[in-house]
């Protein structure tokens, strides 16, 4: 479970420049769920995902995971606990380095980190298994450099990677942003299945509204740094997206 108790965060205080970024966020997010991060641009989205990710540190407030508070923990101590899948499918991966290569990095996330990096046969069976899932024979290329892969491709494996281990909580940062229509569906649709998989608390910020109606269990809207709207799983099951477009009319 995710708590966000009083979370309050100004940029520039005190100067004219002055922005108060997110006021007050008050959520519990139970885990399982995976939640829709509404808002327009300026709202707050990614200041509040940054902070969950620990790029940011709030002002006041908590932010505890698990029964961990994590608000001034830095990021790179969060990474056994945080997987991001960022909107840019180049920032998830090494394009200098083999499929194979990149997963064996993504899977050192939740280890001890050592001069050691060891690829088995095990381990290439392994990632083989976890890439097959998409169902575009990439488990046959396991050594191809990942910079020659499409967007779209990359951003599955980035989502694949981000997944391969254990953790408690999942960031989408418009994952589907930068990708066609088709290989948006496919990230979609398998970021969908892992998180139902395995049972993870995820959290994706979208611009898209028809999200809102294929995707999630909860919507959180945000308007200038505060909650204005929360949608439960029960009240999104009848949601229109006639209603969604009216939310930023």
């Amino acid at each position: 479970m995710l708590e966000i108790n009083d979370v309050n965060l100004t940029f520039h205080a005190g100067t004219v420049q002055e922005v108060n970024a997110l006021k007050h966020i008050n959520l519990i997010i139970e885990k399982g769920s995976f939640t829709l991060l509404l808002g327009s641009n300026g709202s707050g989205k990614s200041t509040l995902l940054n902070i969950l990710a620990g790029t940011l540190f709030p002002n006041s407030g908590t932010v505890i995971l698990d029964g961990k508070e994590l608000q001034t923990t830095q990021a790179y101590r969060r990474s056994p606990l945080i997987a991001r899948v960022f909107q840019n499918p180049t920032l998830g991966t090494a394009p200098d380095l083999t499929l194979l290569d990149n997963f064996r990095i993504a899977s050192l996330r939740t280890q001890p980190k050592g001069l050691k990096i060891g690829i088995n046969a095990a381990f290439r069976r392994k990632v083989a298994d976890h890439v097959s899932i998409l169902n575009l024979g990439l488990e046959n290329r396991l050594d191809q450099f990942m910079g020659s892969f499409s967007g779209g491709q990359r951003q599955a494996l980035s989502l694949l990677m981000a997944t391969f281990d254990s953790l408690d909580l999942l960031l989408l940062d418009e994952p589907t942003a930068a990708l066609d229509p088709r290989s948006a569906e496919l990230v979609l649709t398998l970021a969908t299945l892992i998180i139902k998989e395995k049972n993870l608390t995820a959290i994706m910020v979208t611009h898209e509204l028809q999200h809102c109606i294929k995707v999630g269990d909860r919507i959180i809207q945000l308007d200038q740094g505060e909650v204005i709207r929360d949608i439960s799983a029960i009240q999104k099951s009848s949601l229109k997206l006639e209603e969604v477009f009216a939310w930023f009319a």
